[in-house]
């Protein structure tokens, strides 16, 4: 049974400008061979992003900014060849109610441009990887950026419209009775650590296996 979404799930799933405001870029066509804080807080900025800041944890390059409400982590994944990865997170506190897999296998179907994940027992983790090696244009760069932020709108609406069972709290029984309810995904800022470990685990993955 669905219900009426939250004001939340709106606001996040109404973000449909961030694809096309590609458009409003200065110099669009622009290759970026490199990623920095400052090209891709400009990117950012353009979009129209709030709160864009440059955090340094451990020597890796963490932007953080805000959009709907949002907290949005972005980091800049670099190995011996220069810095040429994105790592866009979200962090969203499930509260009491938790989500069985076939749910969350369920959300990774409807969007498959962005992961969703159960990082703790507490927490899921929207996210995607983007690849830039051999430059890209501005216009890439802001077009993956603004893609991930809409399909986090999409899986935000679509996780809060689904069924979850959450165990009924003061039941003297070993076994507590089940209810089943809706729920209300709250977003939630994730530790620039966190961000990090999450880089060091993203990065042996990059490159091919394909062979000349």
């Amino acid at each position: 049974m669905r219900i009426l979404l939250s004001a939340l799930a709106i606001a996040a799933a109404s973000l449909t400008a961030l694809p096309a405001a590609a458009q409003g870029l200065t110099n669009e066509k622009s290759q970026i061979e490199a990623l920095t804080a400052a090209n891709v807080t400009e990117i950012l900025t353009e979009l129209g992003a709030q709160n864009v800041k440059t955090n340094d944890k451990n020597g890796r390059t963490i932007i953080t900014f805000d959009d709907r409400g949002i907290p949005y982590n972005i980091g800049i994944v670099c190995d011996n060849l220069g810095c040429t990865s994105l790592l866009m997170l979200v962090g969203l506190n499930t509260g009491p109610k938790k989500y069985p897999l076939d749910v969350l296998n369920s959300a990774n179907l409807e969007n498959m441009i962005v992961a969703v994940t159960q990082s703790d027992q507490d927490t899921i983790l929207i996210s995607r990887f983007t690849f830039t090696d051999g430059g890209v244009s501005k216009k890439n760069i802001a077009v993956n950026v603004g893609s991930f932020v809409r399909a986090v709108g999409d899986s935000i609406k679509f996780l809060n419209t689904q069924i979850v069972a959450g165990y009924q709290q003061g039941s003297p029984s070993q076994f507590q009775p089940v209810s089943m309810t809706t729920n209300l995904l709250r977003p939630e800022a994730i530790q620039p650590e966190d961000v990090v470990k999450a880089m060091d685990k993203q990065a042996p993955h990059k490159g091919t296996s394909l062979k000349n």
